[in-house]
């Protein structure tokens, strides 16, 4: 596995800034990304509200970010579950493929 660190994203909105969202990122050191470089840190949960959560239509939010030992039991398990049907549609689409071309 590659070397690297987990960060966990977050970012609250609503009034009084009641909604939080959060997710955890693996960064790879080779692909030059620090713990201790806190401004390409900022960059990337930044852009990680702006494009992923749509930061850019609420009137207001805030964001942060805090590298973390590794995330949650809950997101781990949870992430695990969404790449498995991940895995499953595209195991259904390969075997489609397959069927079409008369490989099966």
């Amino acid at each position: 596995m590659a070397e690297g660190f987990w960060v966990l994203f977050w970012m609250e909105s609503g009034r009084g800034h009641t909604v939080r969202e959060e997710t955890y990122v693996f960064l790879k050191y080779e692909d030059g990304y620090s713990e201790k470089d806190e401004e390409i840190l900022r960059i990337e949960v930044r852009d990680w509200c702006q494009y992923e959560k749509h930061g850019c239509d609420r009137d207001r939010y805030n964001y942060g970010f805090e590298v973390v030992s590794k995330p949650t039991n809950v997101w781990l398990e949870n992430e695990l579950i969404k790449l498995r049907k991940k895995r499953e549609k595209i195991l259904d689409e390969e075997n489609l493929i397959k069927s079409e071309l008369g490989r099966e």
